[in-house]
């Protein structure tokens, strides 16, 4: 690993450890916490076990996947990008990608499906034999994975490789049927609504461009196994989203990785034209690194919205607030277990310590004779709870 690469993931992995200070759990990451037997579940608990129940340690498993990540990419982006400086600045902009910073904080599969993703093909170009053990391994994983046998698939149609197309359609076969994605529901079109998200995941001019990319690819570029990933993710989601809402999770991964085509396709016809012909192509990328930066910045100093929302429930992290800070001011007034309708909040202060049946109840409500919690972020009131002794 070259000196800049290692800085790179070394002030990353500062400025993710700052967000992960400032989001308590949410009450899905709480549910993975405390009942699931998946193998994240049982990685964060060890992370815990070792460092604490704290935000940090909680969300340290994947910001460590996130960096590995990062590692893998810079790897298998040499083909597309043989300068070293162009690998560089191509993982930077990846880990400005709002969905990305999300998927290192947020404890779900996402971040697990990118990682294992990348180190499939990493392994593949040093030894496809080894990469087959990958395969068949991530099987058992996710369900999101029946997108890359499908991506496999299809990119071994291409290549005419007949046998490594039958084995891919089977393993594709095999996780639809074991795992699957829920279809059921009313039929009801989420197209612009998928659009939307993609377009938050990766910033709304970035979006475009990778769209314009996988398109220009598709009709007359040389097509590589990324560009099959990452098309067929997108492909299927349009496709799916026609008839009901789309879980991006198990998609977007597969889509974000797709960064080197982007940095491939953006170099090659920045350098077609003439110097005085570039100034647009600077521009452009100028204003999209620009909004990613904003976009990281916002996410880094998240609490700060509050002071200019009329309505603190709309605040995009909402869901990852006021739990730890709810059981600092209980155990301040000598409070290590409490009762209330509101289940969630109880699990997600079960993590903090807080057990969830004891002589106090819990409110959101005002009760006769109860004393007021109120939770403040930068000196804005964002929650009130009572609590009283039963």
């Amino acid at each position: 690993m070259n000196l800049k690469l290692g800085f790179l993931l070394f002030v990353n992995s500062l400025v993710l450890l700052l967000i992960a200070n400032t989001l308590s759990i949410s009450f899905l990451e709480s549910e993975l916490f405390f009942h699931s037997n998946s193998p994240l579940a049982h990685i964060v608990r060890v992370a815990t076990s070792l460092f604490g129940q704290n935000d940090i340690a909680l969300r340290l498993p994947m910001i460590v996947f996130h960096l590995l990540s990062v590692y893998l990419l810079y790897e298998v982006s040499k083909p597309m990008l043989e300068n070293p400086r162009e690998r560089l600045y191509m993982v930077s902009v990846y880990s400005l990608l709002p969905g990305v910073i999300s998927a290192s904080l947020a404890v779900n599969m996402a971040g697990v499906v990118i990682f294992l993703t990348l180190f499939y093909l990493f392994v593949r170009e040093k030894n496809e034999i080894y990469s087959y053990f990958v395969l068949a391994f991530v099987l058992f994983v996710d369900p999101a994975f029946a997108m890359l046998y499908l991506a496999l698939f299809i990119y071994a149609l291409y290549e005419k490789r007949s046998y490594f197309a039958l084995s891919m359609f089977v393993l594709f076969i095999l996780s639809m049927t074991l795992l699957g994605f829920e279809t059921h529901g009313k039929p009801k079109t989420y197209f612009l609504d998928t659009f939307a998200v993609y377009s938050a995941i990766f910033s709304p001019l970035l979006f475009i461009y990778l769209f314009y990319t996988l398109y220009r690819m598709l009709i007359k570029e040389k097509k590589n196994l990324l560009f099959f990933i990452a098309i067929t993710s997108l492909g299927f989601t349009l496709l799916l989203s026609f008839r009901q809402r789309v879980p991006i999770e198990s998609f977007a991964p597969f889509l974000v990785i797709s960064m080197p085509l982007v940095a491939q396709m953006f170099l090659r016809s920045y350098r077609v034209r003439l110097k005085e012909h570039r100034s647009s192509y600077r521009r452009f990328l100028s204003v999209t690194v620009g909004v990613l930066l904003l976009s990281s910045l916002s996410m880094i100093f998240n609490p700060l919205w509050y002071l200019f929302l009329k309505n603190p429930n709309k605040h995009f992290v909402r869901k990852n607030h006021i739990a730890k800070e709810l059981s600092v001011e209980l155990k301040k007034l000598g409070i290590s277990s409490v009762s209330s309708n509101d289940k969630e909040m109880l699990q997600r202060l079960k993590y903090y310590g807080i057990d969830t049946k004891g002589s106090y109840i819990l409110s959101n409500d005002e009760l006769v004779n109860s004393k007021k919690i109120t939770i403040v972020y930068m000196g804005v009131e964002v929650g009130e709870y009572y609590i009283l002794m039963i």
